[in-house]
């Protein structure tokens, strides 16, 4: 039986002991569900569905794209004008490359990741596809009332959550409590999707 939107605003009361909702709304609960589903899960489970591409075009003379609220991590592989980039995440050394005066346009061939924007060298001189690997990014919002697709997931997602909203509340001895039961069913999603994985991939695990 797949777990609820409604079982897992149950799960969250009993675990942060809101039992009732003068303590807390579901509407409430909700937002703290999804914060942790949708910004938090995916880095730690790292769910093959949430992966995929990230694409966009270039502008010419405008040398910066800032990565989408949707889009948590990118990774190689990276390509522009559909041929192999390179992706760098050294600051310095990019810059070694690319002094912050450089205003040579042209196909970009280099990105660096920084913070959440990616620099593109040489800045482009026309439009151009650039495609990078979202190693991460954001589900849509659980709503009340849906099932989730994956019945593994709801456990992992209630524990979750309610172990960031008693952190936020300053009650680290009720989060620490329940913080190896949500390892646990987070080793059961893990395992779960390293079974939906071509054999000789494994995901790497997260801290929380």
């Amino acid at each position: 039986m797949a777990w609820t939107v409604t079982q897992i605003i149950s799960k969250f009361r009993d675990l942060t002991g809101r039992k009732s909702s003068d303590q807390i709304s579901d509407a409430n609960i909700l937002i703290e569900i999804n914060h942790y589903y949708q910004y938090i899960f995916p880095l730690e489970a790292h769910i093959i569905e949430f992966k995929g591409w990230y694409t966009f075009d270039t502008t010419a003379t405008i040398g910066t794209q800032t990565l989408p609220d949707t889009v948590l991590s990118v990774g190689p592989p990276v390509y522009s004008n559909d041929d192999d980039a390179v992706l760098w995440t050294d600051e310095k050394r990019f810059y070694q490359e690319y002094p912050h005066d450089y205003d040579s346009e042209n196909v970009p061939t280099d990105i660096l990741l920084l913070d959440r924007t990616l620099i593109l060298r040489p800045i482009p001189d026309d439009t151009y596809e650039i495609r990078l690997r979202k190693t991460s990014s954001t589900p849509d919002a659980l709503v009340d009332g849906e099932s989730l697709d994956v019945d593994t997931y709801g456990q992992a997602i209630a524990y979750g959550s309610s172990i960031m909203y008693l952190l936020d509340q300053a009650e680290r001895d009720a989060a620490d409590e329940h913080t190896p039961t949500y390892q646990y069913h987070l080793g059961i999603v893990r395992s779960y999707i390293i079974g939906q994985q071509p054999t000789g991939r494994r995901p790497r695990g997260g801290q929380f």
